[in-house]
């Protein structure tokens, strides 16, 4: 969500089993990357989306799930 955040922060835990080269791309060189290059911003915003929504998902199941378990508990 670094992309379409200003202030989020996003970070990787790895281990390499060989020499990697890695690079960082910040919110403003892809900003330019995308405006210089539409057809790039396109898939990787779509993914951002899914990505997006399925969390929400994920978190919308959590909190039906806990509301549940507690409503349960109070009738006990």
């Amino acid at each position: 969500f670094s992309l379409v955040l200003d202030n989020a922060i996003r970070t990787a835990h790895v281990i390499a089993t060989t020499p990697v080269k890695y690079g960082v791309l910040k919110l403003d060189d892809f900003t330019k990357l995308v405006d210089e290059n539409p057809s790039i911003g396109g898939p990787v915003y779509f993914e951002v989306a899914k990505a997006a929504v399925n969390n929400l998902a994920t978190v919308s199941a959590d909190v039906s799930n806990l509301t549940q378990a507690f409503f349960f508990s109070l009738t006990r």
